[in-house]
């Protein structure tokens, strides 16, 4: 690898002194390795392509950080407005109860070991948010407690991790799931102006598929891990989504980049789907000639944009 002598050798310096020096070069060296032409892994010892410099290295890390930073924005969008979904349903179907989200019989019930330990895992998570926070005051959830002794469920929801939120939804029964699932059909093809009878369905399927696409993601942006060549294994119902565009998908059943783009496309308006298609384009841009001993296209492979994305992405 190499490190321009002078004024680059001093900003190389400082740029490490600002970032730490294992998730810069450990973290983002991979792509700039020799690779056996057969297995296709880096070769031992090590050895970068030649040409390599410290530059394309960080600005590979800068470009990964900006993309982070751009999804985590649109993902909290999401967040918010599932949020707000599920607490509006639920509280809907039991309008006559009195903190029905700490009853067992209000959520899913079967013969699975694994549900009834997500909603157990639910109802404990929400009891303890609320003990933890109604014994301080300065917040919502204290206020409720003190004057009113109940605490709606629009108000607690705020204080849920997106893992929380997603742990709730499974709970929930099948019913109040495609009731979400049909909000949001309702809310894409309303954003769109398409009619009421356009064959635009979301499933409570697909709304579980981005559910998990987009808490792994939201942790690798929470812990500042690299996000550009992320993936979410055993996630085969994002076909579905696709299919809802009349895209076709490969047989791999992995959610990269690409992937959760397409989710978001079915989770946001119009107008924020489209402002992040926009800042996408032109955050592409921006780094397209940073690189240079590797193409940006190869990057763009790693995160499943082909030569057409723009054209597939496109609303």
């Amino acid at each position: 690898m190499e490190i321009n002598q002078g004024n680059q050798t001093s900003k190389a310096m400082r740029f490490l002194e600002r970032e730490n020096y294992f998730s810069v070069i450990n973290g983002y060296k991979l792509i700039f390795l020799e690779k056996d032409r057969l297995k296709g892994k880096p070769l031992t010892p090590e050895k970068f392509l030649v040409g390599t410099k410290f530059d394309e290295i960080a600005s590979l890390y800068n470009f990964d950080r900006d993309l982070r930073n751009l999804l985590l924005n649109y993902m909290l969008k999401y967040e918010s407005n599932l949020k707000s979904v599920i607490s509006y349903r639920f509280s809907e179907e039991h309008a006559n109860q009195s903190h029905p989200y700490l009853q067992l019989d209000n959520y899913r019930s079967g013969n699975r070991t694994e549900d009834t330990k997500t909603v157990l895992s639910t109802i404990s998570t929400l009891s303890a948010i609320i003990s933890r926070k109604g014994g301080k005051k300065g917040n919502a959830i204290y206020h409720y407690v003190d004057k009113h002794n109940h605490v709606p469920l629009w108000v607690l929801v705020k204080y849920l991790t997106f893992g929380n939120i997603n742990f709730m939804y499974e709970s929930l029964p099948d019913k109040i799931q495609n009731k979400i699932a049909k909000d949001f059909s309702s809310e894409y093809r309303r954003s769109y102006g398409l009619k009421s009878d356009r064959k635009f369905l979301v499933t409570k399927e697909m709304i579980s598929e981005i559910n998990k696409a987009i808490n792994s993601y939201r942790n690798v942006a929470a812990h500042e891990e690299i996000m550009y060549k992320h993936v979410v294994t055993k996630t085969v119902g994002h076909k579905n989504i696709f299919n809802l565009f009349g895209m076709k998908t490969s047989d791999n059943d992995v959610t990269n980049v690409f992937v959760l783009i397409m989710m978001l496309r079915v989770a946001l308006t119009k107008q924020d789907y489209k402002n992040l298609f926009k800042s996408l384009v032109n955050l592409f841009n921006d780094y397209q000639n940073e690189l240079v001993t590797v193409p940006f296209s190869d990057v763009m492979k790693i995160m499943g944009f082909d030569d057409n994305w723009k054209q597939s992405l496109k609303a």
